[in-house]
């Protein structure tokens, strides 16, 4: 993942933790559609 403060942005946009978030993007890829996709599953 990048800057911490996109990673800031993700993880409050997404209302998940930075371990979660990074459990995302390892099995999806970076795309925000495919990873909030997966966040929602």
């Amino acid at each position: 993942m990048g800057e911490d403060y996109e990673v800031a942005y993700w993880t409050d946009k997404f209302g998940v933790s930075r371990e979660r978030l990074q459990q995302a993007v390892d099995t999806v890829g970076d795309g925000a559609a495919a990873v909030e996709e997966w966040l929602k599953r």
